[in-house]
């Protein structure tokens, strides 16, 4: 019998994969010669091509988008408050 509530396990790893801080991303290093980021972005966080830009991202761990609920999530600002500190 195949349960529908995900295991505790399950929870801890998509709680695990999300970055510290107030956006869906992690600043892994600065290029000193050019100033550019390199970022790794949440696992959870997506942006929708076929939307405009103000109103494409969602989060697969809320299961929200944009259009919905107003959120930044384009801006990849977190809206789930994991580890927001």
């Amino acid at each position: 019998m195949k349960r529908s509530v995900m295991s505790q396990i399950d929870r801890f790893v998509m709680w695990w994969k999300i970055p510290r801080g107030t956006y869906c991303y992690r600043i892994k290093k600065v290029h000193k010669d050019t100033g550019r980021l390199e970022c790794e972005y949440c696992p959870h966080h997506y942006l929708n091509p076929d939307k405009p830009e103000q109103i494409s991202g969602g989060c697969k761990y809320l299961g929200i988008e944009d259009d919905e609920h107003g959120t930044l999530l384009w801006d990849s600002v977190k809206e789930c408050g994991v580890k927001d500190t």
